[in-house]
């Protein structure tokens, strides 16, 4: 994101989010224009009370660069300076093969399967 803050950043979410029939990602599951979050108004509510979980393969990953594993860890101690609750770390290790996984379904949805 270019923004230089949280609002900033909210209205260009807002401005691209959902089906645009341009970006051959959009698979099920992507918001139509009327069903995009209202993201401005969601980051003036805060983070006070919200839960974040951090998935433990998503920081470990080969192909990974540590550094950004690093911020990772560091916004999510920002973020409970600023009242959200940080939960444990949490396993899911399917996530390991998300890319592969996502390729094979970027190959379904066109049909090439």
């Amino acid at each position: 994101m270019t923004g230089q803050t949280v609002l900033d950043n909210a209205l260009l979410s807002q401005a691209l989010a959902g089906v645009d029939d341009i970006d051959d990602r959009q698979g099920p599951g992507c918001p139509f224009p009327g069903s995009v979050p209202d993201y401005p108004a969601l980051a003036k509510v805060g983070v006070k009370g919200l839960r974040i979980g951090i998935i433990t393969e998503s920081l470990d990953q080969p192909t990974y660069d540590k550094g950004v594993s690093d911020l990772v860890m560091t916004a999510a101690k920002k973020f409970t300076s600023l009242g959200a609750q940080l939960v444990e770390e949490v396993s899911i290790p399917m996530h390991r093969d998300a890319p592969s996984l996502w390729a094979v379904g970027l190959l379904f949805l066109r049909g090439s399967l």
